[in-house]
C-alpha cells in the first residue's frame, strides 16, 4: 500500500499485529486487509487539508459526502482527543445512536454528525460497503464498495478546482438501481448470496441455566465430555434454526448445542437469538470473544449494559458475568467503563425527561486513582444519590444483587456518600444508562 507521507495532519500511533488482533477481538470483527494496512502503517488520524475533500462526491447534489474528517484506529492527539476504533469509536457510536449493525469507523466533513460505517450485517446492502448516514436527515447512502475504494478516494490529493462530480445518486434507503460505472465514479452492484461460513468462524454455544458463577469454565468442560442434549435444548435449537443469520446448529458436547452463524458477527448473532435463550432457560455465550450473552435466568424488569453494550433483561447470574469482564477490560486495559444496571419501569420517564431527574439505576465503574471499584445508585421514588468506593468487586456485586430485589432498602447495606449533581456526573450516568440500540430482528 502507497500511502501518502502527509496524509493525516494529526497521526495515531501505529499498531503492531498484537494490537490489531486486540482491535479485532474487542470489536468481534476481522478488519478489511487495506485498513489493517493503514493501521499498521499510521495508526490512523485525522486527514490533512489536501486530502479531506472527496473527488468523487465533492462536488455531488444529492450525496452530501464532502470530505473526510477522522478515520479510527489506535492511539490519541490529547487527554480528550482519541481515536482507538475499539473504544472511543463505539462510544461516539453509542452516544449518537449509530446504525448498530455496521462499524462506525471515520467521520466526514461535519464530524460526529457525518459518520461513515462498514456494513456487516443489513442484508439490504452489499456486505462491507461503506455507507454515509446522514444523522440529521435519518438517510442512508452507498458510497463505497468496500474499504479499498473509500482509502482509494481519500489518497486522492483534490482541491475544489478539480471537481469532478458524480451523477446524483439517492438516498440508499430509496429502491437505488446502481448503472453501470463511468470514468470518474462507481457504484457498488448489489448484494450477493453469503456462502456458508469457514470452519474457523467463532461459534455460539448454548447451555441448559446452571448455579455455577461463570458459564465459560461450565460450557468448556462440557465440550470435553460425549455428546449429549436435552428437551429445553432441543426446543431452543429448532427455534435458532428458523433464525434467518444461523447456517447450523449441532450437538457440541454433554449438554452444549453450538450455533454456526452464516457470517463473522457471532456475538450479535447470539443478542439476536437471547429472548429466545431467556424463554427456554438457556445460556449462551461466545467463547472464543470471552462474551457471555444470557444466562437463561434473566427478566425484563431490569436492563444490563456497559459503554458500548446494552440488553432490555438482566440477571443476578449476567451481573457477575459483566462485572468478570468490566474487571478484565479495566485491570489490563486500563479501559474506562461501567456496568450498569437500570429499572425499566422508568423509561417512559426518560424518554420525556429534563435532565438529570428521572432515573433509578445502580452502576459500577473503575476508580483508577484511588485503585478501587465506585458503586453509585439513584433512586427516582426517594431522591437518595449515593455513592461508595470497594476494594472488593464482590462487594460491588453483592450490592448490585441486593438493589435487584430491594431496590432503595440497599441504602442499609452499606456507608454511602451522597452525590451532588454535576455537569460532568450528569454526562457520565447519561451515556451508562440509558443510551438504547435496537433490537438485532429488527434490522
Amino acid at each position: 500500500m502507497n500511502l501518502p507521507d502527509d496524509l493525516f495532519y494529526r497521526q495515531g500511533t501505529p499498531c503492531d499485529e498484537a494490537r490489531i488482533a486486540e482491535i479485532e477481538r474487542n470489536i468481534q470483527l476481522e478488519l478489511p486487509d487495506s485498513y489493517r494496512e493503514l493501521l499498521l502503517a499510521t495508526g490512523g488520524g485525522e486527514v490533512s487539508e489536501k486530502y479531506s475533500l472527496s473527488r468523487r462526491y465533492c462536488d455531488g447534489d444529492e450525496v452530501p459526502l464532502e470530505g473526510f474528517n477522522t478515520i479510527y484506529g489506535n492511539g490519541q492527539f490529547s487527554d480528550t482527543m482519541r481515536i482507538n476504533l475499539d473504544s472511543d469509536a463505539r462510544v461516539i457510536a453509542r452516544e449518537w445512536e449509530y446504525p448498530r449493525w455496521g462499524l462506525f469507523f471515520a467521520t466526514g466533513y461535519d464530524t460526529t454528525h457525518t459518520p461513515l460505517i462498514i456494513n456487516v450485517i443489513n442484508p439490504k446492502f452489499p456486505k462491507g460497503s461503506i455507507l454515509y448516514f446522514e444523522s440529521d436527515l435519518d438517510e442512508l447512502y452507498v458510497v463505497y464498495a468496500d474499504f479499498d475504494e473509500f482509502l482509494a478516494d481519500v489518497c486522492d490529493p483534490y482541491t475544489e478546482d478539480d471537481f469532478d462530480p458524480v451523477p446524483d445518486l439517492a438516498p440508499a434507503t430509496a429502491n437505488v438501481s446502481f448503472p453501470a460505472a463511468t470514468p470518474g465514479t462507481h457504484h457498488p452492484s448489489p448484494a450477493q448470496p453469503e456462502s456458508k461460513p469457514a470452519p474457523d468462524v467463532p461459534h455460539i454455544y448454548a447451555m441448559e441455566a446452571t448455579d455455577a458463577q461463570f458459564i465459560l469454565p461450565v460450557i468448556d468442560a462440557a465440550l470435553r465430555h460425549p455428546e449429549r442434549t436435552t428437551p429445553p435444548l432441543e426446543a431452543f435449537r429448532q427455534a435458532a434454526q428458523d433464525y434467518r443469520w444461523v447456517a447450523d446448529t449441532y450437538i457440541a458436547g454433554d449438554g452444549v448445542i453450538g450455533i454456526v452463524p452464516k457470517l463473522s458477527f457471532p456475538v450479535m448473532l447470539a443478542e439476536g437469538l437471547s429472548q429466545q435463550a431467556i424463554e427456554h432457560g438457556i445460556s449462551l455465550a461466545v467463547p472464543h470473544y470471552d462474551a457471555v450473552i444470557t444466562r437463561g435466568t434473566e427478566t425484563s424488569k431490569f436492563g444490563i449494559g456497559t459503554l458500548t453494550t446494552d440488553a432490555d433483561f438482566a440477571s443476578p447470574e449476567l451481573v457477575d458475568e459483566y462485572l468478570r469482564g468490566l474487571e478484565q477490560r479495566c485491570l489490563e486495559d486500563d479501559t474506562d467503563d461501567a456496568v450498569t444496571l437500570r429499572d425499566r419501569r422508568y423509561e417512559d420517564l426518560v424518554c420525556t425527561m429534563r435532565g438529570y431527574d428521572a432515573e433509578t439505576y445502580i452502576f459500577t465503574m473503575r476508580d483508577f486513582e484511588r485503585s478501587a471499584w465506585v458503586v453509585e445508585y439513584r433512586d427516582e421514588d426517594t431522591g437518595h444519590h449515593f455513592a461508595l468506593r470497594t476494594e472488593s468487586l464482590d462487594e460491588a456485586s453483592r450490592l448490585m444483587r441486593f438493589w435487584m430485589d430491594y431496590g432503595d432498602q440497599v441504602s442499609g447495606q452499606a456507608e454511602w456518600e451522597p452525590v451532588a449533581a454535576s455537569a460532568g456526573q450528569e454526562t457520565l450516568t447519561w451515556r451508562m444508562v440509558h443510551r438504547r440500540k435496537p433490537p438485532f430482528n429488527q434490522l
